[in-house]
């Protein structure tokens, strides 16, 4: 499965690469020149790079929104899952011999920065959360502020000139 993924040069988080990269392994399936499981990988793939684009657009741009939260979240947490899926895999390999110990470097990192990318996502969550807390209680005060300036008028009702000048 990897092979067929790394030969095409795909970058994970290239949305369109990875739709024409699934419609070329569907075609090689269909052809019996490829195994299904390709397929699966493919498709995997796919999901990992629109999870990416969706991480790009909230996460790192900023452009966050509360209703955003729980999508950037579930994209952050299946691409940690499916690093660590993946480092797990490819452990096994290095333990049944079939890879070497310095090949798990590039799975290691993948790991750590899906990792990453999950505490991120998480902080940012928190920080949406306490924004739009603070702007509802902001909003409370505000209206409580303006009631209370309407019951708590004292005064002849005009400022003069001089009533400025005492404050």
């Amino acid at each position: 499965i990897l092979p067929v993924l790394v030969a095409c040069g795909l970058e994970a988080a290239d949305v369109a690469s990875a739709e024409a990269h699934l419609k070329r392994v569907e075609a090689l399936v269909e052809a019996g020149a490829a195994p299904r499981s390709a397929l699966d990988a493919a498709r995997r793939q796919l999901q990992d790079a629109r999870h990416e684009a969706f991480l790009r657009e909230t996460l790192y741009a900023g452009n966050v929104t509360p209703d955003q939260v729980p999508e950037m979240l579930r994209a952050a947490s299946e691409l940690r899952a499916r690093a660590a899926e993946t480092l797990a895999s490819q452990r096994k390999l290095v333990s049944e011999g079939v890879l070497t110990e310095r090949a798990l470097d590039r799975w290691q990192q993948d790991f750590a920065y899906a990792e990453r990318q999950w505490e991120l996502a998480q902080s940012r969550a928190k920080l949406i959360e306490e924004l739009a807390d603070m702007a509802r209680r902001e909003a409370e005060l505000a209206a409580d502020a303006d009631r209370l300036l309407a019951l708590q008028v004292e005064g002849k009702g005009v400022l003069t000139d001089q009533d400025f000048s005492s404050i």
